[in-house]
């Protein structure tokens, strides 16, 4: 077998394989083991050498085969549950993303907060709320209103004003987790 030369240098013998893949094309660079510890720091002729000789090459690739079959398990497990009052199966809403009935938010709590992060990235509406007489502000719609309000008055220097409201914010959120303390401050400052 012929020993490649290192593509940079062109000097010593190429024990480092770099494959890149650039626009779709796979770009395959060899080099000796100098000029792969000047690319990178973790190329070094030990930790290589280390890597295939010791094995430890085979026991990464069990540890993450191993890893994915149990995350495969638990998975299935977690697929395996039920609404106990409508009987919908949580392998159900994932395909269809609709829900059997109200108690499915609490049978699949995890499931849906994990999805409406990753679709919406919150898990608070912050849309538009209903208009009209009747219509009731939300708590915290309310604390994003005193605080818009807030800004003004410091824009304008209005201190007196600001005060108040600094206040009003205080107490609105001191309201806020007397009526929900498992809503964690993060959630409400």
């Amino acid at each position: 077998m012929n020993a490649k030369k290192c593509s940079r240098c062109k000097k010593e013998r190429a024990t480092v394989k770099l494959t890149r893949l650039v626009k779709g094309h796979v770009h395959e660079i060899w080099l000796c083991s100098r000029c792969a510890m000047r690319i990178s720091p973790y190329h070094t002729p030990q930790n290589l050498e280390e890597l295939i000789k010791g094995g430890h090459v085979e026991a990464v690739l069990a540890a993450l085969l191993k890893h994915n079959e149990e995350e495969a398990g638990r998975q299935s497990q977690v697929d395996e549950r039920q609404c106990p009052t409508c009987g919908l199966p949580l392998r159900s809403y994932r395909e269809t993303l609709f829900l059997g009935c109200s108690d499915c938010y609490e049978a699949f709590e995890d499931v849906l907060i994990r999805d409406l992060r990753k679709y919406h990235g919150a898990t608070k509406h912050c849309g538009r709320a209903p208009s009209g007489e009747n219509a009731e502000k939300s708590p915290l719609v309310a604390l994003e209103e005193l605080r818009r309000q807030l800004e003004v008055a410091v824009a304008r220097e209005d201190f007196e004003l600001a005060a108040r409201l600094r206040d009003e914010i205080k107490k609105l959120k001191a309201q806020i987790h007397e009526a929900n303390p498992q809503q964690s401050n993060t959630e409400i400052s």
